[in-house]
């Protein structure tokens, strides 16, 4: 092969690399816990604290990461999940997405535990 065929192939191996990464690479959930977890500690006083987190991904053909999802624990022992957070990238802070609300579902956690 010619040097500029070279050339050639190797911009578009990099272009096709770059594409991949920014579809798919979000940041392990291990070193994001406490930004979340700060996040939270700001948004419900302290009243929280991070289980279990998991990356979430779309459920479309892609099956791109989009955010995490959170299992969180209050004072009292009492667990419940179903909060998916992701890092708004415009505002550089932490969402709630996917219909999520914290103070419902753990409505709904302290209720199922009172039954």
């Amino acid at each position: 092969m010619r040097k500029t065929h070279k050339i050639l192939l190797f911009c578009l191996f990099t272009l096709i690399l770059f594409i991949y990464f920014s579809l798919y690479f979000i940041t392990p959930s291990f070193v994001v816990k406490n930004d979340i977890q700060n996040f939270f500690d700001k948004e419900y006083d302290r009243k929280f604290k991070i289980v279990n987190i998991k990356t979430n991904y779309s459920p479309d053909f892609l099956h791109q990461a989009n955010g995490y999802e959170i299992e969180l624990e209050d004072g009292r022992k009492l667990k419940f999940g179903n909060i998916f957070v992701q890092k708004n990238s415009v505002k550089n802070k932490w969402t709630l997405y996917q219909g999520s609300d914290v103070e419902v579902e753990y409505l709904k956690a302290e209720y199922g535990k009172n039954k």
